[in-house]
């Protein structure tokens, strides 16, 4: 469907590669492909008052408002995490239904695999 613009990459998670298309066609191929999905909420995440004690480790800080879950928009907030193990990464599990069978094949159980969050193509 897209060719390769020669992008690679290792995330210490994943081996990726970057492909370039246009994104009005792809939305109408994955609209053919996958017929329903739901997302889980999100696990892992962690509360702002680790994420502060991650950037700071040797200057306790309070928080200016009440603490909850860190902003995952936030690259920073995924910069500090990048020595988490995979399992212990903010996640959600996405349960997706497609229109053939075949699309599947090349899947195992258990597999897992990283994505982006927004599915947006840039």
């Amino acid at each position: 469907m897209y060719q390769l613009d020669g992008g690679s990459g290792y995330d210490g998670i994943s081996h990726n590669v970057t492909t370039s298309g246009d994104a009005e066609e792809f939305s109408q191929r994955a609209a053919e492909i996958i017929t329903f999905y739901d997302i889980s909420p999100y696990r892992n995440v962690p509360l702002l008052s680790e994420v502060a004690a991650l950037k700071h480790p040797n200057e306790p800080r309070e928080l200016e408002g009440p603490d909850g879950p860190a902003d995952l928009d936030d690259y920073g907030v995924w910069d500090l995490l990048r020595d988490h193990s995979f399992a212990k990464l903010p996640c959600a599990e996405i349960a997706v239904t497609v229109s053939d069978a075949g699309y599947l094949e090349h899947m195992v159980a258990g597999m897992r695999w990283a994505t982006t969050m927004t599915g947006h193509v840039c």
